[in-house]
């Protein structure tokens, strides 16, 4: 399994979303941490978990999509999944997804429910979370 994680200048919330990662119960998979900024700092921070977590430095800012879809074209395994900087995975989500498809292989798919959290760690009802202004818009040039 590749997780293609692509960020964006937010540090602090890709720590978040790595740390989810590294407490999956499936282990079998690598990470490729695509920065659209190339910051040395976030090259630290990927580095700091281990051999499964790749840093990719962009030269130069390729947009959301296209440093996503660079991400899946550079995964060499049988199944990729996306995990936003600003997202963080179930300690089973890999283990269930990676089970579905396996059980289902004629799937092309496999996901599963999403859930909100607020700033205080809380989770929230779906319209809650996006009525309540608590979520940050996505950087101009992400």
């Amino acid at each position: 399994m590749t997780v293609v994680t692509t960020t964006f200048k937010r540090p602090d919330y890709l720590r978040l979303a790595l740390q989810s990662l590294a407490d999956q119960t499936f282990e079998d998979f690598t990470c490729l941490v695509c920065d659209n900024a190339n910051e040395p700092e976030v090259a630290e921070l990927v580095a700091s978990f281990g051999d499964r977590f790749e840093y990719v430095g962009r030269p130069e800012n390729l947009g959301l999509v296209g440093n996503a879809l660079a991400g899946f074209q550079a995964a060499t395994s049988e199944f990729a999944v996306k995990l936003d900087d600003d997202d963080e995975f179930d300690e089973r989500f890999l283990e269930l997804a990676i089970g579905a498809l396996r059980e289902h292989p004629n799937a092309a798919v496999s996901f599963g429910d999403l859930r909100y959290v607020g700033p205080d760690g809380e989770f929230l009802p779906a319209k809650q979370a996006l009525e309540d202004g608590s979520r940050e818009p996505i950087p101009h040039g992400y």
